[in-house]
């Protein structure tokens, strides 16, 4: 397992390599041609970086005598920083679009399915009221048959079925 997340990590850098290349030589052409560009934009990154790379070599090995780089080393080293830098943004930016765009159709989606649990809720009420507005009828009528004087006894069977089944209807 660990095995295969190494190799998922290294062709990921790979990648970011491959990726950081065009970028890494526009920066490199820009930095021979451009003093002010070498100078304030492409260089202080790399002197940080050779910085944090010799302080860290001095404490681990104890050794004093450590070569700085030169200019042209500088340059590669600082073009390449941008670029990785010009990749990891624009990476972001594609992440948090996606990120953004998941977010909306999650929250439409949530949206129609309210909107439906609401259309099924009024659905239900308004099924409620037509069942008590028939049930109402049909108290009415077995009243009007009970003042005619018709033989009622299996319409009363009936209606008291009725009532069980709403009930049974009505718990659940």
């Amino acid at each position: 397992m660990a095995f295969m997340a190494l190799r998922i990590l290294r062709m990921s850098m790979i990648v970011v390599k491959e990726f950081t290349q065009p970028f890494k030589s526009i920066f490199k052409h820009i930095a021979k041609n451009n003093n002010f560009f070498r100078k304030y934009i492409c260089k202080p990154p790399a002197y940080g970086y050779e910085w944090c790379e010799n302080t860290l070599h001095m404490l681990i090995t104890k050794d004093t005598k450590i070569e700085p780089l030169t200019e042209k080393e500088l340059i590669n080293l600082g073009s390449a920083i941008w670029a990785e830098v010009v990749v990891f943004i624009g990476c972001s930016k594609v992440l948090l679009l996606e990120t953004n765009r998941q977010a909306k159709h999650k929250e439409t989606t949530d949206k129609e399915f309210l909107k439906q649990e609401q259309n099924i809720i009024e659905a239900v009420e308004v099924l409620q009221n037509i069942l008590k507005q028939q049930q109402f009828y049909i108290e009415q009528i077995v009243i009007a048959l009970k003042e005619l004087g018709t033989p009622i006894k299996h319409i009363e069977k009936k209606t008291h079925q009725a009532h069980d089944a709403n009930d049974v209807l009505l718990e659940i």
